[in-house]
């Protein structure tokens, strides 16, 4: 009988090749979720500057039925929702006797975050976010100095009544 002596075939993977394998499939990894979260981001930014507008236009109508605009508290939030001269918070229903002017007031997309309202006279008014798409085109430079949109976070996009810049 003759035998044939076969060289070593290997049967799977060296450690080498393994590792190479892994350290691929990673980077694509990291680019798919650096990709996501920018994209979730973007997301977040689109409602809020939704909400803006939708508040902006709550506004306009107020001012149609008032000749002013709700006043500010100082901090940051709405006076004038429902009968008294309650705070304007999330969630609730900003309305007067008569009207509704908004049926839910919007909320920031992220916990830590909110908007920030101004208005002392009730001539006009500023309604300011934290954008977190820094290289979004409507961010406004430098960043708005006193207005804290959460956390300790300057504000740095904003909508305004047409008679004042944001």
């Amino acid at each position: 009988m003759v035998y044939i002596k076969y060289m070593n075939h290997k049967k799977g993977f060296t450690l080498i090749e393994l590792l190479i394998v892994m350290i691929i499939l990673g980077v694509l990894a990291a680019i798919g979720v650096n990709g996501f979260l920018a994209s979730q981001k973007k997301g977040r930014d689109t409602l809020r500057k939704e909400s803006l507008k939708a508040m902006s236009q709550a506004l306009e109508m107020y001012y149609n039925d008032k000749k002013q605009y709700p006043l500010g508290d100082g901090a940051g939030s709405m006076i004038g929702c429902g009968t008294g001269p309650a705070v304007c918070t999330a969630h609730t229903v900003w309305k007067d006797a008569n009207t509704i002017y908004m049926a839910q007031f919007p909320a920031d997309p992220s916990a830590a975050q909110r908007y920030y309202y101004v208005s002392a006279d009730g001539k006009q008014y500023q309604i300011y976010a934290y954008l977190e798409n820094n290289q979004d085109i409507q961010i406004m430079t430098p960043s708005v100095g006193s207005t804290n949109c959460g956390s300790g976070i300057a504000c740095n996009y904003g909508v305004s009544s047409t008679n004042v810049q944001p």
